[in-house]
């Protein structure tokens, strides 16, 4: 079970099931199986899932929130393998993996990816990842072939400075995604030199699916004000579990074979929301529920549909990887075949979308790391500058402009 949950917290779908009693062809669960050491590395990277979250959440007022920490956590793996030095430090300890190799951060993402599409085949799950190219760079082949062969990524060069290359890479974003993120990126920027991408898609039909009729308006009490929701409900027979204070309960949701679940953890509304959120980290969250077990639960869950855009830059720097945005600090050699290359990452973008209702979920997430990029200018033309005949000088401060002296020097 706690593997089950570390394995739906770092995929970031906390989502929900419930339903209707219809006969549904279930598909056998697949399990992932892991090593130890990949277990480990799954495990390390709990905590980032949550600090990012929190990140997150603080930034946007601890209101409507949706991250994949998947789809970021994946991104950042594959800036990973082109750092070098206290930037590569930085990233991996930022993730969680500093007690870890870069070759087993790699093999696990497989062996995790590979299960992921294999545990519930009735639950559709959609990984897809790229590297995109500006021309004019010379990508370092050790590096491409590491994203290639690794993370399966689709590689590919464009010229940046045309307009087809955003259409190209939105018409990525968009196929990958079911067209729920089509236009990812809004433009791309002098000196953007490498984006490296991740994609995910995913759809989960409830383990018993709400009935439609039994939908109606009731009121949600938002933050500050009441308002008024399409309330989705069911008695059904749940995974359950409470704080040892019963101030916190969590409802486990199944979609498919159970293999995927939405988690819905709810606080009791006398709870200062802000410190509980603050206060799930990922210790925490393994920790928390001192109590689980099959209950039947009255449920009452709102339909939603959530649509999340953020530049994640912000939340990675204050969780320690701040050296890969920091131009002329960043150590991101390991993408470049040559050392005239001035490399660093420019901007995160994580856009995420989710719509839940009564049949299932479906969500999708989409993040890139915008790497730019200046070259050192090659030798220069050797210019003759010889005083041997009357000249004039100046002698000024530069930030203001004012010119303190001025004179002619004639024999």
């Amino acid at each position: 079970m706690k593997n089950c949950l570390l394995l739906t917290v770092l995929a970031a779908f906390c989502l929900v099931s419930c339903g209707k009693d219809v006969p549904v062809v279930i598909p056998e669960r697949n399990d992932i199986v892991l090593t130890r050491s990949e277990a480990e590395v799954v495990s390390a990277g709990t905590d980032f899932s949550f600090d990012l979250f929190r990140e997150v959440s603080s930034r946007n007022g601890y209101r409507n929130i949706f991250i994949s920490p998947l789809s970021a956590h994946i991104a950042t793996s594959m800036l990973a393998n082109g750092a070098s030095g206290e930037t590569y430090s930085q990233i991996v300890n930022t993730l969680g993996y500093d007690g870890f190799s870069i070759d087993d951060v790699n093999s696990t993402y497989k062996a995790l990816v590979n299960g992921l599409r294999k545990v519930d085949t009735s639950t559709r799950l959609e990984i897809a990842n790229a590297m995109w190219v500006d021309n004019k760079f010379p990508v370092s082949q050790t590096f491409s072939r590491a994203m290639s062969d690794d993370y399966d990524a689709y590689v590919k060069n464009l010229d940046f400075g045309s307009r087809d290359a955003v259409k190209t890479i939105n018409k990525w974003c968009s196929d990958k995604t079911e067209k729920m993120i089509p236009d990812f990126l809004k433009e791309l920027t002098p000196n953007d030199i490498m984006i490296l991408m991740n994609a995910l898609y995913f759809n989960g039909k409830w383990a018993q699916q709400f009935e439609p009729d039994q939908t109606y308006k009731a009121t949600f009490h938002a933050p500050g004000k009441d308002v008024q929701k399409d309330f989705m409900h069911l008695t059904k027979e749940f995974i359950y579990a409470e704080t040892e204070d019963g101030k916190i309960r969590m409802c486990e949701l199944p979609y498919g074979n159970g293999a995927f679940v939405m988690d819905v953890i709810l606080p009791d509304s006398d709870l200062n929301f802000k410190e509980f959120i603050n206060g799930m980290t990922g210790a925490e969250w393994k920790e928390m529920f001192t109590y689980r077990g099959r209950h039947k639960i009255v449920l009452s869950l709102p339909k939603f549909k959530m649509e999340a855009e953020y530049d994640l830059k912000d939340a990675f720097m204050s969780m320690g990887m701040e050296l890969p945005y920091i131009k002329g600090k960043a150590d991101l050699t390991k993408m470049c075949s040559n050392d005239s290359w001035q490399l660093w990452v420019d901007r995160t973008i994580q856009k995420a979308v989710i719509e839940v209702d009564e049949s299932g979920s479906k969500a999708a997430a989409v993040t890139a790391h915008v790497i730019k990029g200046e070259t050192s200018p090659g030798p220069q033309e050797v210019i003759q500058f010889n005083c041997d005949h009357p000249f004039m000088f100046i002698i000024r401060e530069t930030t203001s402009g004012a010119l303190l002296f001025m004179g002619a020097f004639t024999d």
